[in-house]
């Protein structure tokens, strides 16, 4: 009963933020479409995703060793020492891609003319310095992580709404998207560090700053991998069929992320608490997975169903093109929140026990594979093929987390 106190009342809190999170794409993403139209758009999601890439290698993975670290030991000193030292390390990393960026926009030359949107684009990796969210997370602050994250997507819809008026506006949409987590993020590390001053006890030595990146680096191939391949789909979909296609998916894809951002909810809430309790007792964790989630598996049932039946109306909400073969396409991926749904706990307890290693081997494997059959999946099926292709990698992640689990030492 503890647990099931404890999952309803981050589910309130953080379920409500998280649909005001999802909901934002599919607030503006018809008014982008009528604005800068679908070829913009498209044009916008390739660099979008390119932007995410660069905003995981920035992340580390320290998303998850620093809730762990919190977690398990919420002395001020440490909390703070694990905040500013994984802020240093961002930074640092932000500082090698923005190098790295201008380096690639001097040697290729068919880039320099998206330079503009590239450059706005850069919002995005750099508004993950200012991402606590982690921080919050660890110290089982779920209201005040809930309002950060309402709060930067709010921002990112007043400026939308205020600065795309016109089509060539769209070099501006993904510069929104980073300037409100960064607004909100400023906050969120203000409130931090008034409930846990810098004191003189906190310094940052070189040692410790190594141990950040050894202690992360297996998260952060993890990361990297499984959202390499990820985000590639719109950029293959865009290179073997069209821009407008791109677009299409990128539709899909908000609609599929908004039916699986439970299984992110429920991690997000449990991850801390799991943690805890998978330190004492794995039988204990286990339970408490178990209590907890046949709840999220019947909230996804239903989102199936939802799907299946207002298919036509979900199409129509975001464009008047491609109907048919945008509802054929959404009703494959609601099949796919199916082998989500048998992933997700596994996944949870396999991060809460630090397997990282076999993660990190299980999931640069599995990018691989799924980029593969993207590019294989889109050249013979066209816009079909990218979710056959997400399909087959959902149903073999399932596959690889029960094993890892179940042979575990």
């Amino acid at each position: 009963m503890k647990e099931l106190r404890y999952f309803f009342s981050g589910a309130y809190t953080i379920g409500l933020s998280s649909v005001f999170s999802l909901l934002t794409p599919i607030i503006v993403i018809p008014y982008l479409i009528k604005t800068v139209g679908i070829s913009n758009y498209g044009l916008s999601i390739v660099v979008f995703s390119i932007s995410m890439i660069l905003s995981i290698v920035i992340d580390f993975g320290f998303n998850i060793t620093g809730v762990n670290r919190i977690t398990k030991d919420r002395s001020k000193n440490n909390v703070i020492k694990t905040v500013i030292s994984i802020t240093f390390c961002k930074t640092f990393l932000f500082t090698v891609v923005l190098a790295a960026s201008g380096l690639a926009f001097f040697l290729i030359q068919g880039i320099r003319s998206y330079f503009v949107l590239f450059m706005y684009s850069l919002a995005i990796p750099f508004s993950s310095i200012f991402n606590f969210n982690w921080a919050l997370q660890g110290l089982e602050k779920l209201k005040l992580l809930a309002l950060i994250t309402v709060l930067g997507k709010a921002i990112y819809l007043g400026l939308v709404f205020c600065l795309i008026i016109e089509p060539k506006d769209y070099i501006y949409i993904n510069g929104c998207f980073g300037i409100g987590i960064i607004i909100a993020g400023f906050f969120a590390g203000r409130l931090i560090l008034k409930e846990y001053p810098i004191n003189d006890k906190v310094t940052l030595q070189k040692s410790l700053i190594i141990e950040e990146f050894r202690s992360s680096y297996h998260y952060f191939i993890s990361n990297i991998s499984i959202y390499f391949s990820s985000f590639l789909f719109p950029v293959i979909v865009g290179m073997f069929t069209n821009i407008e296609m791109a677009g299409i998916y990128s539709i899909v894809e908000k609609v599929y992320n908004f039916s699986r951002a439970i299984f992110s909810i429920y991690q997000t809430i449990m991850f801390p608490r799991i943690s805890n309790l998978i330190e004492g007792s794995v039988s204990s964790a286990k339970k408490a997975v178990k209590n907890t989630y046949a709840f999220v598996v019947l909230f996804v049932i239903f989102e199936a169903i939802i799907i299946f039946v207002f298919n036509q109306q979900i199409v129509q909400y975001f464009t008047t093109e491609h109907i048919d073969l945008t509802k054929k396409l959404l009703n494959m991926s609601a099949f796919a929140l199916l082998f989500v749904a048998v992933n997700c706990p596994f996944y949870l307890l396999a991060i809460a026990s630090d397997m990282k290693e076999k993660i990190m081997n299980t999931f640069f494997v599995l990018s691989l594979i799924a980029v593969f059959c993207c590019c294989i999946l889109v050249y013979l099926f066209g816009l079909f093929g990218a979710l056959w292709a997400l399909i087959f990698t959902e149903a073999l992640y399932s596959v690889l987390m029960i094993i890892i689990w179940r042979t575990r030492k």
